[in-house]
């Protein structure tokens, strides 16, 4: 299950063609039940909680304890609880919604995100005590980048391999 935890520019609802309605805000006010607010997608085996109504103060969802019951409870129905959350440097909640996860999954827009940009979402993570258990770079076309080449020359000069010797 996937839960849109970016309260401020719901999206998710977007990737799996469907309504931005009956969400978790919607659950966390007691609009609706924990499974009137669980929709099934197009996917087998995916399911998603929407973000739903707007909210004013993210901070009071965000470290109440209804939510923290609600995704130990997801927890234990689903294999995998997938909290997408609004960008690190941005907005500060991804400090109460790691609290809520076991691992973060670090994700970086390829040819959007500057590398000293990387350097301090890490480094904020890090200081927050974040399990950060790995990192996917997203919207990397391998058709449009320069050539193969050069994404070797970024990833093996990182680890020394691409120094030419001097003589």
């Amino acid at each position: 299950i996937v839960l849109d935890m970016d309260f401020r520019k719901a999206r998710l609802h977007r990737s799996f063609e469907l309504e931005n309605k009956d969400g978790i805000i919607d659950y966390m006010v007691g609009k609706v039940t924990k499974d009137q607010m669980i929709k099934k997608t197009k996917y087998e085996n995916v399911s998603i909680i929407n973000r739903g109504s707007e909210v004013t103060n993210a901070s009071v969802i965000l470290t109440s304890e209804k939510l923290q019951k609600l995704v130990d409870e997801l927890k234990e129905e689903y294999d995998f609880v997938i909290l997408d959350c609004p960008p690190v440097l941005l907005i500060s909640d991804y400090i109460h919604i790691s609290r809520l996860a076991d691992g973060v999954l670090f994700v970086v827009a390829y040819g959007q995100t500057k590398k000293k940009q990387v350097a301090e979402a890490i480094h904020q993570m890090t200081n927050n005590n974040m399990n950060i258990i790995g990192a996917v770079f997203s919207f990397y076309d391998y058709k449009k980048s320069n050539s193969y080449s050069e994404y070797n020359y970024g990833y093996y000069n990182y680890y020394g391999y691409g120094e030419k010797k001097k003589k």
